[in-house]
This record gives C-alpha cells, sequence and structure tokens, in this order.
C-alpha cells in the first residue's frame, strides 16, 4: 500500500507569507502588473489551485519515494513539520519502503510516477479510496483486497459484469464498493 500513502506536510499551515514589501504602492502605470503576475505558469509545480483532496490548502502532499531521495538534512526538516501522528506514519512507512528489494522500490517509484502523471481529479478519487481502506477493519481490508485482485486479473466485460452483479453489491457495502472501484483506479503493478 505505500503507492496511497501520502504524508502532508505542514508547511505553509501558519498562514500565508508575504512576499512583497508593504512599504509603497506601485505607480498607476504599473498597476496592471499584479494580474499579470497572479497567472500561473503552465507546467510549474506546487503552483496549481488546490483540489478537495488536500489536508489544507496550502499543504504539499509528499510520496514516501519523494521523501527517500531527500538527502538527510531535507528529510530530517520535512518530519519535523509534521504532527506526530503524521510523522509516526511516515517512518512507519519509510522503514518498510527501506526493507523493499531494490526491483521492488523501483516498482514503487514508477507507479507514483503513473499515478502523479494522472489528472487531479483521478489522483483525489484513488487517494479517497486508500482513506476509506485504511479505516476499514483487518477482516474487511483482507476482503476488498481479495476483491480488488480478483477483479484486476478478469478482462474489462467480466470485470464490470461482477462489480454489477447482485453477489457483489450484497458482499460490499456502498462505500466499500467506492473503495474498490478508486483502488482499480491506482497504477497496476507490474
Amino acid at each position: 500500500m505505500i503507492l496511497g500513502i501520502t504524508v502532508a506536510s505542514a508547511a505553509g499551515r501558519a498562514g500565508p507569507q508575504s512576499h512583497t514589501s508593504p512599504a509603497k504602492p506601485p505607480p498607476a502605470h504599473k498597476a496592471a502588473a499584479p494580474k499579470a503576475i497572479a497567472k500561473k505558469p503552465p507546467g510549474k509545480p506546487n503552483q496549481k489551485p488546490p483540489t478537495p483532496g488536500n489536508v489544507a490548502p496550502s499543504a504539499h502532499p509528499a510520496s514516501i519515494p519523494e521523501i527517500d531521495r531527500m538527502n538527510p538534512a531535507e528529510r530530517k526538516k520535512f518530519l519535523n513539520q509534521l504532527t506526530p501522528a503524521q510523522r509516526a506514519q511516515a517512518e512507519s512507512e519509510l522503514r518498510a519502503y527501506d526493507s523493499l528489494t531494490p526491483a521492488q522500490r523501483d516498482r514503487v517509484r514508477r507507479q507514483y510516477e503513473a499515478f502523479r502523471a494522472m489528472p487531479p481529479a483521478k489522483q483525489t478519487e484513488i487517494r479517497r479510496a486508500f482513506d476509506s481502506f485504511r479505516r476499514s477493519s483487518p477482516e474487511r481490508q483482507q476482503a476488498i483486497k481479495s476483491e480488488v485482485r480478483t477483479l484486476n486479473a478478469l478482462p474489462p466485460a467480466q470485470r464490470n459484469e461482477r462489480m454489477a452483479s447482485p453477489d457483489f453489491a450484497s458482499s460490499f457495502s456502498p462505500e466499500e464498493r467506492q473503495t474498490i472501484h478508486g483502488l482499480l483506479e491506482a497504477p497496476a503493478q507490474p
């Protein structure tokens, strides 16, 4: 489940930081400049408007592969910005990630890159599915995992047929069915 895990940093939660000097207003001939500057250049990271799935509007999610690429000082600074619960979760996930073989870590990195290439709405749907999965009891997590594996092994037509069946509907709650659908959208493990 490492792919579905992101840790939201507390960076910027203390309030907006001003990057302009309040010394004096701009001359009248430069009054239109703030509008031009306010436009966000395409392709710049961390300049997108917040999505509904973000923990806080100014929070910057970081994945375990991203944290793993940080040097020790950057990692320490990042982890120190987290709440105690977030930090404990991140450290636990980093230990699990560090215990993977290089091939497994490479697979997780590829999955993460595929996830990051998805549209923000799809990323939000997948994050919500993983969050819902984590809130499930261990027994329900096992049932959901088993069903996702089964559905992933089926051709699309059979998968849709199975998900529309009365047996599927009676085996899973509406929230679990939505979770399963979201988990199926996550990048597949090769």
